[in-house]
């Protein structure tokens, strides 16, 4: 009777091992790798142990399995041998019967429990865990160097090789983005906007967010004084392009704030504050362009093809945007390129940018190819349509509801059912 309790004790307490090297492992190889590199910088010791542990994941694997294979070889003799003290000789469907009882036990309290505790809460786990695992990876180290060397070896047969696995922690931007956009961060959704923004950047390149050629707000200088002044006092940026007829005839550039101590109600040499004409390659993608204004201590540029045509204009706080969002800084800038009419159908200006429309309205249309709304339905209709048209795009329904010289002004985007 003595002896049965004794059986009894030591396999519950040989369950509860071979549990706790259960969760040990799962807690370790799931524990978040940057939290805890965040707790080591700061001086946690739990966490620093757990850190060095980990770069060697075989051999804290080795230590587990040893152990935790230990317990349960050591459970099936003792419960074997406490069913035959017990019952007496067991026929041999007695001994599956006792089999499946063994390994459902082990399973439900040596491995499902204890993996699934380890998976909610891995740090309860893992931190006091480390204490015993560094004591037995030192106990162990002979067993372990035979069964890690014996590991690897076979893991090379196949061309795995386990002390190179430094870049399993290196995430990719699109990974980057996915867990800034899908985790639970405790920061307000403004920040977790910005940092998307940012490594957008990578991605985007300039004539993504340029103001197209014919759109650009220049002065002709040969235009009439008054026509000049007016161009001064109500321009939205602080550099203007000046030209000679038009656009394609840069003279340069001038910065509004020049002109801040200048009386400008009389005719002024316009020539005396030009500045040298900043241009940017088309395909510069903005994370690079953002380093380039730096280094040139400039705030605009114009966008130029391969055979040095203007294509547009890019300014510094066009960058900006696409990292912190729009700036509003008057009422007239609140003209709206999309509109919702009551039928839940979106009126959108031809001009506006695809990547733009996806970021707004959380759409999928391809930026790789044309870069505006009007760019794709002249691209996809392969011709300039003359009349309202209907298409679908992407299983998107498109109305052109409004053409003007040639270009695509209004369109009409049909609420998806």
């Amino acid at each position: 009777m003595e002896s049965s309790k004794l059986y009894i004790l030591l396999m519950i307490v040989l369950v509860l091992i071979s549990g706790f090297f259960s969760g040990s492992e799962t807690a370790m190889m799931i524990i978040n790798r940057y939290k805890l590199k965040h707790k080591a910088k700061a001086g946690h010791h739990a966490a620093i142990r757990v850190l060095d542990l980990l770069k060697r994941p075989d051999k804290l694997l080795s230590v587990v399995l040893i152990c935790n294979t230990f317990a349960n070889l050591l459970f099936s003799s003792l419960s074997t041998q406490w069913a035959i003290d017990v019952f007496g000789d067991l026929t041999v469907l007695e001994s599956i019967l006792l089999t499946l009882v063994i390994s459902v036990l082990i399973m439900i309290f040596a491995e499902s429990t204890p993996k699934i505790f380890a998976a909610l809460h891995p740090e309860w786990l893992a931190y006091p865990a480390s204490i015993p695992l560094k004591a037995l990876l030192y106990i162990l180290s002979p067993v372990i160097i035979i069964v890690t060397a014996s590991s690897n070896f076979i893991l090379r047969l196949f061309g795995v090789r386990t002390k190179d696995h430094s870049h399993h922690e290196k995430l990719s931007l699109e990974e980057l983005r996915t867990i800034i956009t899908e985790s639970k961060l405790s920061i307000f959704q403004d920040y977790k906007n910005m940092l998307v923004g940012l490594l957008d950047l990578k991605n985007a390149k300039v004539e993504d967010i340029m103001i197209p050629k014919n759109e650009i707000i220049g002065i002709d200088i040969n235009a009439k004084w008054h026509d000049i002044k007016k161009a001064l006092t109500d321009s939205e940026y602080n550099t203007i392009p000046v030209y000679n007829e038009n656009i394609n005839s840069l003279l340069g550039l001038i910065n509004i704030k020049d002109f801040t101590k200048v009386d400008i109600n009389s005719s002024i040499n316009l020539k005396k504050y030009l500045s040298k004409s900043y241009f940017i390659p088309e395909g510069t993608t903005l994370i690079n362009q953002l380093n380039n204004f730096k280094k040139n201590k400039s705030r605009t540029g114009l966008v130029v093809d391969e055979y040095g045509e203007i294509l547009g204009l890019v300014t510094l706080d066009d960058i900006l945007e696409e990292i912190i969002g729009e700036f509003i800084t008057n009422a007239n800038e609140l003209e709206q390129d999309i509109i919702i009419d009551k039928k839940g159908n979106y009126i959108i200006d031809g001009s506006i940018t695809l990547r733009e429309l996806n970021k707004k309205l959380d759409w999928d249309f391809d930026t790789n190819g044309p870069k505006t709304l009007s760019g794709l339905i002249i691209s996809y209709l392969e011709t300039i349509p003359t009349s309202n048209v209907c298409l679908i795009v992407n299983n998107y329904s498109i109305e052109i509801i409004e053409i003007r010289k040639k270009m695509i002004k209004k369109v009409c985007i049909y609420k998806r059912i």
